[in-house]
């Protein structure tokens, strides 16, 4: 008894590889925003705060919450422009 083969489009791909690649595409562009907007900063901060304040000095020096971390953002941005538009 043979297995029925996966649908093949006019491409020859099969869908569910077609759809793989729209994920992937999806999951890439998606990332690619959220580096190019600053959105993911806030992950990252907490990622180096995390790797920086490791023993005991994490105790003393809890991470910013996102608001408090958005509101340095700006402020940093306004004291400090550098490369924007406006």
């Amino acid at each position: 008894m043979s297995v029925p083969a996966a649908p093949v489009s006019v491409f020859g791909c099969s869908r569910s590889r077609k759809h793989s690649r729209l994920r992937e595409w999806v999951r890439t562009a998606r990332w690619f925003l959220r580096e190019l907007s600053g959105e993911s900063g806030y992950e990252h901060y907490l990622a180096a705060h995390a790797a920086h304040m490791e023993g005991k000095h994490a105790a003393h020096h809890p991470p910013m919450t996102r608001r408090e971390f958005e509101r340095w953002r700006v402020d940093r941005g306004d004291t400090s422009p550098g490369a924007r538009c406006c």
